[in-house]
């Protein structure tokens, strides 16, 4: 068992050598997770550039992001911030795509930071945890020349260093009022430095506030892979006292271990190693097969197998089925490495959806299977939290909620809606709710004879379902971990999920086997479903109408304030008129009051007197 100065340090560290390079997900985290070593470094000389990836535009009311990135601005001139860049991403949609990450990847090679900070991955803002992301792949795809360094925002996290900020302390709290737009969320000030308050419980008594930073190792693995080690060893396990059975310390189990299989890591079984504590993965963790079909888009397959190769479950055997597009051996090549196994499967010609999804069901080897199209993206803890809610709750098939994202050309993103319904047979029927990479199988329903229906070109992951139906019910697991992807430019299976055709492909098939009484009770139940729908539907429209009043009501309250302020100007412009005016004819009166005085002086001038006065004074 580890003691608190194994990972708490107990001295102040110095800053790390500039330049440094900042990434901050949104206006004011730079601040709150960095303000004292900010202030600190400009001290030092040290040239700091940042980065803000997203607006900002959900932190308030409409039209807050060009106000949030004026507060930025001033925070960035007293902290003597070399370059400020913002890309005004979506807020709250930020998610870790490949154009992304090649973009901040060319800003770290022109820029050449020696040291690249960004948020740390347990932040609980998903777009902390995505920027941490980001900036972790960015540079793997530099052969990190620049060190990693994260840094807290909000809650603790991972640390290896602690930097005193005591002594500019009040400063960072002047600097964090800034952002006053933002102070209306939370109570930030308080609350981050009470963070750094707390921080300062492992230095000496002098020190009363430290900022927390972990320096990473740079290390070519998904930054999810090396916070589990280090969750499970630095902070988790190593960290916790074993009860010994028997005089054996070669063989430590948990004191309420039972020897039943548990798929939390938390509650695996351990064994002791020289090296440490370490998860027996062999004996109780079942390997996940997910398929990936893919054909001529090797940017979208980079970015599905990313998102694998970052999945917390440790055992995943990833089988690729190239549906007779372009060699992609190159590009899984570097993946071969981050997963359990990889199997590459090439076809010469195109099988279509359903031959490719069948080819891929034939190489599985796992106990669970999935899948995953090119196009789109797994959550970091899909899979274990799948396999974890399949074992508690004895289920074959499980599946997640699941996040549908429009993305557009340029590489921004939206959330549109989500799918996240819970399982009923006879609505599968109706409608195909479950998206195809939402969802884990037992790999012994296919033994028996179940799979694809070549026949069908689109839907034929419904079919699918309905077939695995008929073998066991579904467990809904309503924690969204699958992300759907539209693309702006998109063409394939998403443009046909409305089709009629479709549709009655699907019914044409499965009625036939259906007795009346059942075909009742779907109907039955659908007049439900639609009616659930209905005031669904009625339900997001009242909250639309009471948001576009509510937006209305302070457009309006925007307008009146803005003709209030034009009458005031319009009111003064008058008043400068009639004083301008006045002062038009008070210069006209000194002119005339000048001329005249001109005319006096040129009749004196030339009168005899002023003759004789001349020739006296000769």
């Amino acid at each position: 068992m580890l003691d608190e100065s194994s990972y708490l340090p107990s001295i102040p560290a110095k800053l790390p050598q500039g330049p440094w390079l900042i990434i901050s997900p949104h206006p004011d985290d730079e601040t709150f997770g960095l303000g004292g070593a900010l202030l600190l470094a400009a001290e030092q000389g040290i040239a700091t550039d940042v980065l803000f990836l997203t607006s900002g535009d959900k932190g308030g009311d409409e039209g807050i992001a060009p106000i949030r990135e004026q507060e930025a601005l001033a925070a960035a001139r007293i902290f003597g911030i070399r370059n400020v860049c913002f890309w005004r991403l979506s807020d709250r949609s930020l998610l870790p795509y490949q154009s992304i990450i090649d973009r901040l990847a060319e800003v770290i090679v022109s820029t050449k930071p020696a040291c690249l900070f960004f948020p740390s991955p347990v932040e609980p803002h998903p777009d902390h945890r995505a920027s941490s992301v980001i900036a972790w792949e960015a540079l793997r795809k530099t052969g990190f020349t620049a060190e990693p360094w994260s840094y807290e925002i909000s809650v603790q996290g991972p640390l290896n260093v602690l930097i005193d900020i005591s002594a500019v302390v009040a400063h960072k709290r002047e600097i964090m009022a800034i952002y006053a737009s933002q102070m209306t969320q939370n109570h930030y000030i308080e609350r981050i430095l009470g963070l750094n308050q707390a921080r300062a419980w492992s230095l000496p008594l002098k020190v009363s506030h430290a900022e927390a930073l972990h320096v990473w190792p740079k290390e070519d693995r998904p930054l999810n892979a090396m916070l589990l080690e280090l969750q499970t060893h630095k902070f988790g396990m190593d960290a916790l006292p074993y009860a010994f059975k028997g005089g054996n310390q070669d063989n430590i189990l948990p004191e309420n271990y039972t020897g039943k299989s548990s798929l939390a890591i938390s509650e695996s079984v351990c064994y002791r190693t020289e090296q440490g504590l370490s998860i027996n993965t062999e004996i109780i963790l079942p390997l996940v097969s997910l398929i990936v079909r893919t054909k001529n888009r090797p940017n979208f397959l980079v970015e599905a197998l990313q998102s694998i190769a970052g999945q917390t479950w440790p055992k995943i055997e990833i089988v690729i089925v190239n549906d007779g597009g372009g060699d992609v051996s190159k590009v899984v090549e570097p993946f071969k490495t981050q997963v359990t196994a990889i199997n590459l499967i090439q076809l010469a010609k195109s099988m279509g959806r359903s031959g490719a999804a069948n080819q891929g069901l034939t190489h599985v080897t796992g106990d669970l299977v999935g899948f995953l199209d090119d196009d789109d993206l797994l959550q970091t803890t899909h899979v274990q939290r799948l396999v974890e809610f399949a074992l508690q709750n004895n289920a074959k098939v499980v599946y997640s909620g699941t996040k549908v994202v429009k993305v557009n050309q340029d590489g921004t993103s939206h959330e549109i809606t989500e799918y996240n319904i819970p399982y009923c047979s006879e609505r599968l029927f109706f409608e195909n709710f479950v998206p195809i990479h939402s969802l884990l199988f037992a790999k012994e329903l296919i033994d028996n004879g179940i799979c694809f229906d070549a026949s069908f070109d689109f839907f034929e992951d419904w079919d699918f379902w309905l077939q695995l139906s008929q073998k066991t019910e579904f467990m809904h697991s309503p924690i969204v971990t699958a992300i759907y992807r539209l693309h702006e430019d998109a063409s394939g299976v998403h443009q046909y999920d409305n089709s009629t055709d479709a549709y009655l492909r699907i019914y044409r098939k499965w009625l036939p086997d259906f007795s009346m009484e059942r075909i009742f009770s779907l109907l039955r139940s659908s007049h439900q479903w639609i009616d659930d729908k209905i005031s669904a539907l009625q339900d997001i429209n009242s909250k639309k109408l009471d948001e576009i009043g509510g937006k209305y009501s302070y457009a309006q309250q925007i307008v009146q304030e803005r003709d209030a302020q034009l009458q005031e100007l319009n009111d003064k412009l008058e008043q400068l008129g009639k004083e301008h005016s006045h002062a038009q004819k008070i210069v006209k009166e000194r002119d005339a009051q000048l001329q005249k005085l001109i005319d006096d002086l040129d009749k004196i001038r030339g009168s005899v007197f002023w003759s004789a006065y001349k020739r006296l004074l000769k």
